[in-house]
């Protein structure tokens, strides 16, 4: 079987995305590891997957431009904390 290059490469970010999603569910889920919270959206339906990972981008942009009003300053300050938390 012929793995098409292209293909992969669309399938890439919709892992990376996910894996981040869950990295950030985690923080609001802390008794749940990452992994498991991965698994549970794995588990999913690939609607479902999309739905919910779609909410979470769609979340991310909208806390990020509520954070803009604060100045230059306050998405750098938000995603910050995000990484922090999420490591």
């Amino acid at each position: 079987m012929k793995v098409d290059r292209f293909a992969f490469l669309a399938v890439l970010p919709a892992i990376m995305t996910r894996r981040a999603v869950s990295a950030i569910l985690g923080i609001l889920f802390a008794h749940l590891g990452t992994d498991q919270i991965e698994a549970r959206i794995s588990g999913e339906p690939l609607g479902a997957q999309m739905a919910l990972i779609g909410a979470a981008v769609i979340l991310l942009a909208a806390l990020t431009a509520l954070f803009a009003g604060a100045g230059a300053t306050g998405p750098v300050a938000f995603w910050a904390t995000i990484a922090i938390l999420a490591r």
